[in-house]
């Protein structure tokens, strides 16, 4: 397994990032009486991305992909409009200001995602 050979949070958050996809996805084709037993499984999940995620810069592009799978998935599967957009805003608040301080390949990694 690749996640006990990541040295870092980001690289930690970028394999958790892959787990939640997984898990949201599967919410997406399981049976209407499993839904209830997959999505607690998915909002785990990205309360374990979430813990790797905190102490990452808003600005950091592999955290904008995490807030964007987040999201997607309050958004989409739990159909909560309303909790993804605060999500996203409260993030993009700080990540625009710290675009100053990546490099030209991150800068434009999180303006993709912004």
């Amino acid at each position: 397994m690749l996640l006990p050979k990541a040295k870092n949070d980001e690289s930690r958050l970028y394999y958790h990032i892959l787990i939640c996809e997984f898990k949201a996805c599967m919410c997406d084709i399981v049976e209407d009486d499993l839904l209830p037993e997959y999505i607690a499984d998915a909002e785990r999940a990205h309360e374990i991305a979430d813990q790797f995620a905190k102490g990452i810069s808003n600005s950091n592009p592999v955290k904008l992909k995490f807030i964007y799978i987040f999201s997607n998935f309050i958004y989409e599967v739990k159909e909560n409009g309303k909790m993804a957009r605060r999500l996203v805003e409260s993030i993009l608040q700080t990540a625009e200001d710290d675009l100053d301080d990546l490099n030209l390949d991150d800068r434009q990694k999180a303006v993709g995602y912004i």
